[in-house]
């Protein structure tokens, strides 16, 4: 997985609602495709909030089991990564 499906693959984590933290994200990105680290998802979020312009956030809540964490969301739930890029191929082809 590349830089640019890895953002895409983030924008779907995080507009799902799931509210994933750093942890989540990663996990979820080695279970699809194997090892990734922290600095890079870090990179890949702060590129997707200034590259993109994604109105990202830290919300704090409770879990089922009562237990309080805290996730990435978009403050506006309607943002996604642009439609025009919704491919690993056209974002790089707009060579963001």
């Amino acid at each position: 997985m590349d830089k640019y499906e890895r953002i895409l693959f983030i924008d779907e984590l995080i507009s799902s609602g799931c509210r994933p933290n750093q942890k989540e994200i990663i996990d979820a990105i080695r279970a699809k495709c194997g090892g990734i680290d922290r600095t890079t998802v870090w990179r890949d979020l702060k590129d997707l909030e200034t590259k993109f312009h994604a109105p990202l956030d830290i919300q704090e809540y409770y879990d089922a089991d009562g237990r309080k964490k805290c996730g990435y969301i978009y403050t506006e739930p309607k943002f996604r990564v642009p439609a025009m890029f919704s491919s690993a191929d056209k974002i790089k082809s707009a060579q963001l």
